[in-house]
């Protein structure tokens, strides 16, 4: 059930609708009362809420915390996930040594069973080497997590993959994010 409640924070931050994001991660958090495997997802929850806020240090601490919790027996479809959610953050927020730790967790997670999340991984490359400056790299990744997310039909990740090509430097996508 709390895969469930993963998806739909996803979903939620993704509309934009954070108080409705939130309200789902408070009702999650309160059925899993001294579980730690729920609690686990819980954080996550939590850390993609606040990294849609842009509340990037408490995202970073809450993915972080998940991860940490995550590398101990869980799937690695959810270690690969909020591993390069967490490298997204730590990148935004101009930590490249916490951005290419997150990293390196997402891309040892990372296998054939997870590859619908590649979009994410690829938008986390580019975090993280525009956390160090690298600003055309980290446009060629950003671009293509926005390609293979369109491949997907993940709209809202091309979105964001476009996006953050755009705050690297790429301004030909500009006019269609508008």
């Amino acid at each position: 059930r709390f895969v469930m409640g993963l998806a739909e924070v996803m979903a939620l931050t993704a509309a934009g609708d954070y108080p409705a994001a939130e309200r789902v991660w408070e009702r999650y958090g309160a059925l899993a009362a001294g579980l730690d495997a729920a609690d686990v997802m819980v954080e996550a929850m939590l850390g993609l809420v606040q990294f849609a806020r842009g509340a990037l240090p408490s995202a970073c601490a809450a993915f972080r915390d998940s991860i940490s919790a995550l590398s101990q027996g869980f799937p690695s479809v959810w270690l690969m996930l909020v591993a390069a959610w967490c490298a997204q953050a730590e990148g935004a927020r101009g930590d490249g040594e916490a951005a290419a730790a997150a990293l390196r967790s997402a891309k040892q997670a990372y296998g054939p069973q997870v590859a619908v999340f590649l979009p994410e991984l690829e938008l986390a490359r580019a975090w993280e080497r525009a956390s160090v400056g690298q600003t055309t790299a980290a446009r060629m990744h950003a671009v293509r997590a926005a390609q293979l997310a369109r491949q997907s039909g993940m709209h809202a990740v091309e979105m964001r993959a476009l996006h953050s090509a755009v705050r690297f430097g790429d301004r030909s996508h500009a006019a269609w994010l508008q």
